[in-house]
């Protein structure tokens, strides 16, 4: 229920400079998280979340429960200790919902997120403990039995490296790789970090405080509107309408303004949330590189030939497979970050122009 022995994950084609990549999977695939629904347990006393996932290698539906996504979860990163695995949705996250509905509609779209951050991993997304158990299994039987399996498994954190069969790299380029990542990751951290209490302050206050203003100028034409019609003149009355109408167009931007500007600083916002809780684990991920080459040095000299041999191809297994990690990881940042800010400029214009139509509207 594991990877071959010498199972080799590094694509034959380089990067320049020599620094390894992930091989593409065979097989690519995704996994949609469709739709949640409510199982009762304890005999109706306890409620839980069944979340049902439809992959598209087999189009079968499978129904797990988060207390499945969490021994997943706490699987892989034992296993992969090299991955830089985003951790599972936390209730401060969910918590931003303005109801029990959104709330778990919110928490079906961040598992979803989870998923995809797997399913789209060159090496995470053909493991067994995920396709072929996880995403497969649905026969409840096999799925404890297979589970018990897994939980027996002995190749987990530093022993999953003697799996690995690693293309000799550069380890002086890799290693500058390396460095330069723990920089850029503590650069990015305390950027993410300004960018999320931005952000927080933004939908905390300015929402509250801009939707109420739209009101009160919509309340304030409405007003004026009302006075108009005291007066019997038929351009009097045709002024009302105008007025009255406009207070609408306010009304329709207010709704605009938490659809287009709230909504797309939401979803920037839990991209930044995602990477930020990704980058916290990046130090305990980048010592065991470390770890490795400091053991190797302080050994050498007191090895055998053979044996000295067997630690630097180690510490080569450890430096390509962290560096193909690294590598993977500012690919999908440059997709995610590419994709999310071209998301949240077309919201961003999309909402200037439903405004600009109410100063049209007047006009006219």
């Amino acid at each position: 229920m594991t990877f071959n022995s010498n199972f080799n994950f590094f694509s034959p084609n380089k990067l320049k400079q020599d620094i390894p990549t992930w091989a593409d999977p065979k097989e690519k695939y995704t996994c949609q998280v469709i739709s949640v629904k409510k199982e009762k347990a304890m005999l109706g006393i306890k409620t839980n979340l069944v979340y049902q996932l439809i992959p598209t290698f087999s189009n079968i539906q499978v129904s797990r429960k988060i207390s499945q996504f969490e021994w997943l979860n706490q699987k892989l990163s034992c296993k992969f200790s090299m991955a830089f695995l985003p951790p599972l949705p936390d209730k401060r996250a969910i918590q931003q919902s303005d109801s029990k509905d959104d709330e778990t509609e919110c928490k079906r779209q961040l598992l979803q997120r989870w998923v995809n951050r797997i399913s789209t991993h060159p090496v995470l997304s053909q493991s067994n403990v995920f396709r072929d158990l996880f995403l497969s299994t649905t026969d409840a039987k096999r799925y404890s039995d297979s589970k018990k399996l897994f939980d027996k498994d002995q190749y987990v954190g530093g022993q999953f490296f003697y799996l690995i069969k690693a293309p000799k790299v550069n380890r002086e380029t890799c290693e500058k790789l390396l460095d330069q990542f723990v920089s850029f990751t503590k650069s990015m951290e305390n950027s993410c970090a300004i960018f999320e209490e931005t952000s927080s302050s933004f939908l905390k206050s300015h929402v509250l405080s801009v939707e109420k203003q739209y009101e009160k100028t919509a309340n304030a034409f409405a007003s004026l509107a009302q006075t108009f019609e005291l007066n019997t003149l038929d351009r009097s009355n045709e002024l009302a309408v105008l007025y009255r109408e406009v207070g609408k167009l306010y009304i329709d931007s207010a709704i605009l303004f938490r659809k287009k500007c709230v909504g797309a600083t939401k979803s920037l916002l839990a991209i930044i949330r995602e990477y930020n809780s990704i980058l916290k684990n990046v130090p305990d991920i980048m010592i065991i590189q470390k770890t490795a080459m400091q053991k190797a040095s302080s050994k050498k000299g007191n090895l055998s030939e053979q044996e000295e041999s067997e630690m630097n191809d180690r510490v080569n297994v450890v430096t390509a497979t962290l560096a193909a990690e690294v590598t993977h990881f500012h690919k999908e940042r440059i997709e995610d970050f590419n994709d999310i800010l071209m998301e949240y400029l077309k919201d961003q214009l999309e909402y200037h122009e439903g405004v600009s139509d109410v100063g049209l509207y007047a006009i006219v």
